[in-house]
This record gives structure tokens, sequence and C-alpha cells, in this order.
């Protein structure tokens, strides 16, 4: 399946410089996904540390923000979804996308199209 098909399916939707997320909560799985994802980009290992219990419990209905170099993750968890914005250089796209691919495509979910509305 092409990566266009895939980031329908999840519901991922892109700008120039970032990339949006729209995930349902899915289970225990997702931080070790978004951890990856951080390791994958080249965020330093002493900056990834997304337990499960920080993600759904700690951070709900607030921003969590990781930082490194030119990159960016904002992660927002509220009752039903989990958001995740990734901002990276534009010339990344391409890198940005594989590692998505990678990471986040699980073909025994079930996934709706969601419609996001990002300001910039």
């Amino acid at each position: 399946m092409n990566i266009k098909r895939k980031m329908k399916l999840l519901g991922i939707f892109t700008y120039k410089d970032k990339i949006v997320l729209h995930l349902p909560k899915l289970d225990e799985e997702l931080p070790r996904c978004l951890s990856k994802l951080h390791t994958d980009i080249g965020f330093p290992s002493d900056t990834i540390n997304l337990e499960f219990d920080i993600l759904f419990n700690e951070i709900h209905d607030t921003f969590f923000i990781k930082e490194w170099e030119k990159y960016e993750t904002y992660i927002f968890v509220d009752d039903t979804y989990l958001f995740v914005i990734i901002r990276f250089p534009k010339k990344d796209k391409q890198k940005v996308l594989k590692i998505i691919d990678d990471n986040f495509f699980l073909p025994d979910k079930e996934h709706k199209d969601i419609t996001v509305k990002i300001e910039e």
C-alpha cells in the first residue's frame, strides 16, 4: 500500500513543514510507537520517556512538547484521541513520512477519515 493511502487511513494531514497525526487511543503500544518515532528522527535518548501513564494521565488536555534541533513534536491527548504534530525542516519531509510509515501503520485496526483544522 502506498504512503499516501496509509496517511489517509491513519488520518494524517500534511502541511509544508508539519504533519498532524490524529489517532484513536489504541493501547500500550502507542507510547512505544511514539518513542520509536523520536528515536528514528534523531532525538537524544535521554529526552525520550513516553510512558503510558505520562501520555494518558499527566498530559490529559494539555500539550506535551519535545524539541530537538529543528524538529518539534507536540502531543495532545483528549478523551478519545491522541494528536501528534511533528514540525520538521522542509527538506526532511520524505524522511519523516517514511518514519511514520514504519512506526504507525496498524493494518489490524479500523480507522476513520477525520478532518482536522490546524491554525498556523
